[in-house]
C-alpha cells in the first residue's frame, strides 16, 4: 500500500532522529574547533591574569592550506576520465574531463566554494558540498526615454530576439507627454535559465545517518537552507502556499544565530514584509518504500516546518563529503584540528604561566616593617620616594620578596610540546627539542628528513580528499550533466572554444586522479618532467616508437602547470588541435619557400658564383705564399724585438699592397661581386691576428 503524507512525515522524523543533525555533542566539538582556530576566548580566563592564547590549531591549518590551494585550485585538472581504445572513446573522455573540470573549478564562485570546502575539512570532522542542476528565474526592468521612431523599432527588434531565446517580455509604452515625436518605453524581462552549481554547506546544516560509510550508503542525507519567501516563489512554489509557511525564530539555529551576531547581523532576520521573512527549507534524500512494493527507493523531499512542498523520486545523492583523517569503516573521522587542540591547551597554559611569572619578576611584592611609610610604599610611581624612620639603612626596613624566574624552564617544556605537535601533524619544526648547544649540529639532511615527513602527512590528507570527496563530486556532476543537459554547449579551454554535447556520450568511463602524491611540489614535478622530456628527445633521435609529439606535449603541459603559468598554448602547439598543426605547417612551408628562393637566385647567376669561387681560391693562394715570409719575420722578432716591430709593420703594409694589387688585377663581369673596403680590411685584420698574436689590435689597425 502506498505511503500517505502523515506516514512519510513520521518516517522522516524517525530517520532524522538517528542522524548527526540531532547530535549536539558533534556540533559542540565543531564549535570548539572553530573557536580554537579563530583564537576566540577559551572561557577559562581569570580576571587580572594573562589571557594570551597559543595559535597551534591556526598554525597547522594555515600551513596546510597553501599546499591544498596549489594542488586543488591550480591551473591543471585534478581528475580525468579514462580513455578507451577507439578514437571516439578518447574524444569522449577528453570532453568529459574538460567539461566537468570547467563546471566544478572554473565558475565565478568556484574558488570561494572550494576553499571553504577544503578549510572546512581541516577545521571540522567533515566538510560537505551540495551539487546539482537548477533552473532560476530572473526578472529585470529596462526603461528607455526619448526614443525616436527608428530607435523605437530597434528596441522592439531586440526584445523580439529576447522572446525567441525563451524570455517572457512585457513591453509597454509609457503614457507620458511626447516631445518632438519621441517616446518613453519600459520592458519587464523574465528569464528562466538552467545552471549547474556546487555549494558549500556549513557543518551544522548537514544531515546524514549516523554510522554511514559513504554518502550513498546513508538512509537519510540532506541539508538545511535559510531562504526568504521571495526565494521560494522564485523556485516555482505558489504564493498562496509560501505566504503561510513557518518562519525562522531566533532559537531555531543557535550556531547560525551566533555567527550572524558575531558578524554584526540580525539573528532574527524577520523585520521585513512577508516576502523577506526567513524560512528553513529542509532538503532530504530518504530511502523509503513509497509505493509499497517492498523495495526502498531514494526520494527527494522538500519541506518547511511541517509543510511538505514536494516529494519526487531521485536515485542520486547530490553531496560530496571530505574528511581529513578517516576512521575505519566510517565516513566521518577526525579533523586536523582534533589532535592539536590538546596541544594548544598545553601551550596556552605554559604561555600564560610564563607571562605571569615575568610580570611577578618585574613587579615583585615588597616586605616592610612598621618603620616604613605605607602610603609611600603603596603609591607606585617611577622615581617615587619611600620614607622610613630612623637613621639606619632603609633596606633594613623594606625589601622585595624574591620571585624565581622559571621562563627558561618553561621554554624547554614548550619546545617539547612543539615536538609532539610536529609528530602528530607533520607541521615542520626545524629545531624540534634541540638543546641550545646542539643547534649548530643541525644538518641539511636532517632538515630535509623532517620536511619530507611533514609533507608526507599533508599529501596523505590530500589523497584522502581526492579519493573520497573529489571523486564523488566529479562522478556526481557527470551524472547531473547526462541527466539534465540535452543540447550542445561551448566552453573555453586554454583560450580556445570547445563544443560539448553530452547526449553523444555513450561510454561508461571511470574517473581517476590526474594528480598524485607530491603534486603540490612544483620543483619536484618540474624536475621529473624535464628528465622525461630529455628521455623522449633521446628516443625520438633513435627513431623509437615509444615517443611521439602527443607525449612530448603532455610533458610540456605539465611543466607549464608546475611553473604556475595558466595557458600552455601560449608556449607550445597542441598536436591534437588542427589549427595549431596548420600554423606549424604554414611556418614550415614559408621556411622551405625562402630556401627555394635562395637556391633559385644562386642558380640564376652561375657566373657570379664561379667568379666568387675563383677569387676565393686566389686569396687562399696568396695567403699560402705569405706563410714562409711570416714565419721568418716571427723568428727574427724573437731575436731582435725592436727591429722585428718595424719589420712587422712593413710586412703588414706589404700585405695590404698585395690585397690591393689582387683586387686591381681581378677581371670580373659587371654583376660579379667584388670585395669592398670593409671586407678587405676585415680579412687583413683576421689574417694578421693569426700570424702575429703578439701584436695588439691597435698596432694592427695602425699598420693596415
Amino acid at each position: 500500500m502506498p505511503m500517505n503524507h502523515d506516514e512519510l512525515q513520521t518516517y522522516l522524523d524517525q530517520a532524522e532522529s538517528n542522524s548527526i543533525h540531532a547530535s549536539d555533542s558533534l556540533n559542540a566539538i565543531h564549535k570548539k574547533a572553530f573557536d580554537y582556530y579563530a583564537l576566540n576566548p577559551m572561557g577559562n580566563e581569570v580576571k587580572g591574569q594573562s589571557k594570551v592564547k597559543s595559535s597551534d590549531v591556526y598554525d597547522v591549518i594555515e600551513s596546510d592550506m597553501p599546499s591544498h590551494v596549489r594542488t586543488f585550485l591550480g591551473h591543471n585538472n585534478i581528475m580525468k576520465f579514462t580513455k578507451g581504445n577507439t578514437e571516439r572513446e578518447k574524444a569522449e573522455a577528453k570532453e568529459k574531463t574538460e567539461y566537468i573540470n570547467f563546471l566544478i573549478r572554473k565558475q565565478p564562485d568556484s574558488y570561494r566554494t572550494q576553499l571553504s570546502w577544503l578549510k572546512g575539512a581541516e577545521i571540522y570532522r567533515y566538510s560537505a558540498v551540495n551539487y546539482g542542476y537548477e533552473e532560476e528565474e530572473t526578472v529585470s526592468h529596462r526603461e528607455w526615454e526619448g526614443l525616436s521612431e527608428e530607435d523605437f523599432e530597434i528596441i522592439k527588434t531586440s526584445l523580439h530576439i529576447e522572446r525567441n531565446n525563451g524570455a517572457d517580455v512585457d513591453f509597454e509604452e509609457l503614457k507620458r507627454k511626447e516631445k518632438d515625436g519621441r517616446k518613453d518605453v519600459r520592458a519587464k524581462i523574465t528569464k528562466t535559465r538552467g545552471k549547474y552549481f556546487v555549494r558549500y554547506i556549513d557543518p551544522e546544516r548537514f544531515v546524514i545517518t549516523k554510522g554511514a560509510t559513504c554518502e550513498d550508503d546513508a538512509e537519510l542525507i540532506g541539508h538545511d537552507d535559510y531562504v526568504t519567501k521571495s526565494d521560494l516563489i522564485g523556485m516555482g512554489y505558489s504564493e498562496d502556499l509560501v505566504k503561510d509557511l513557518a518562519i525562522v525564530s531566533g532559537s531555531d539555529n543557535d550556531e547560525r544565530d551566533q555567527r550572524l551576531v558575531d558578524q554584526g547581523g540580525n539573528a532574527d532576520g524577520n523585520n521585513y514584509d512577508w516576502t523577506g521573512q526567513l524560512c528553513k527549507l529542509e532538503t532530504r534524500y530518504l530511502r523509503v518504500d513509497m509505493d509499497g512494493d517492498g523495495v526502498a527507493e531514494r526520494v527527494e523531499i522538500k519541506r518547511v516546518g511541517r509543510d511538505v512542498l514536494e516529494v519526487e523520486p531521485f536515485d542520486h545523492v547530490p553531496y560530496a563529503v571530505l574528511c581529513a583523517i578517516p576512521l575505519p569503516g566510517q565516513m566521518i573521522g577526525l579533523s586536523r584540528a582534533d589532535p592539536v587542540m590538546e596541544i594548544q591547551d598545553q601551550q596556552t597554559a605554559l604561555l600564560r604561566q610564563t607571562m605571569m611569572n615575568l610580570y611577578q619578576v618585574n613587579s615583585s611584592r615588597m616586605a616592610a616593617n612598621r618603620n616604613v611609610n605605607m602610603d609611600d610604599l603603596l603609591t607606585n610611581r617611577i622615581g617615587g620616594v619611600v620614607r622610613t624612620k630612623g637613621d639606619g639603612n632603609p633596606l633594613e626596613h623594606v625589601a622585595p620578596l624574591p620571585t624565581p624566574y622559571v621562563g627558561d624552564k618553561n621554554l624547554i617544556l614548550m619546545q617539547y610540546v612543539d615536538s609532539r605537535r610536529a609528530q602528530r601533524t607533520g607541521s615542520l619544526m626545524a629545531n624540534q627539542s634541540l638543546d641550545a648547544d646542539k643547534l649548530h649540529k643541525e644538518t641539511a639532511t636532517r632538515f630535509e628528513g623532517i620536511r619530507d615527513a611533514g609533507q608526507a602527512k599533508v599529501e596523505l590528507v590530500q589523497r584522502n580528499f581526492i579519493e573520497t570527496g573529489y571523486r564523488k563530486l566529479f562522478e556526481g556532476m557527470l551524472w547531473m550533466v547526462t541527466h539534465f543537459q540535452d543540447s550542445e554547449t561551448e566552453i573555453e579551454v586554454l583560450g580556445k572554444p570547445l563544443s560539448v554535447n553530452p547526449t553523444l556520450w555513450l561510454h561508461d568511463q571511470p574517473v581517476v586522479p590526474e594528480i598524485g602524491l607530491g603534486a603540490g611540489d612544483e620543483d619536484t614535478v618540474l624536475g621529473n618532467m624535464q628528465a622525461l622530456f630529455m628521455l623522449h628527445q633521446q628516443l625520438s633521435a633513435e627513431g623509437s616508437p615509444l615517443s611521439d609529439q602527443n607525449k612530448k606535449y603532455n610533458i610540456a603541459k605539465k611543466m607549464i602547470s608546475a611553473m604556475n603559468l595558466a595557458n600552455v598554448d601560449d608556449y607550445f602547439n597542441n598536436p591534437e588541435i588542427p589549427e595549431d598543426l596548420l600554423q606549424y605547417q604554414v611556418e614550415q612551408l614559408q621556411m622551405q619557400n625562402m630556401q627555394m628562393q635562395q637556391m633559385l637566385q644562386q642558380a640564376a647567376n652561375p657566373l657570379a658564383e664561379a667568379e666568387a669561387t675563383r677569387a676565393q681560391a686566389k686569396l687562399i693562394e696568396a695567403e699560402a705564399k705569405q706563410e714562409t715570409e711570416i714565419a721568418k719575420i716571427a723568428e727574427d722578432q724573437r731575436q731582435f724585438n725592436e727591429e722585428l716591430k718595424a719589420e712587422n709593420a712593413q710586412k703588414l703594409a706589404d700585405l695590404e699592397f698585395k690585397y690591393n694589387e689582387l683586387a686591381a688585377k681581378e677581371k670580373v663581369q659587371p654583376e660579379t661581386p667584388v670585395l669592398n673596403e670593409m671586407q678587405r680590411r676585415a680579412l687583413a685584420i683576421q689574417q694578421a691576428r693569426k700570424e702575429f698574436p703578439e701584436l695588439t689590435d691597435e698596432e694592427i689597425q695602425r699598420a693596415i
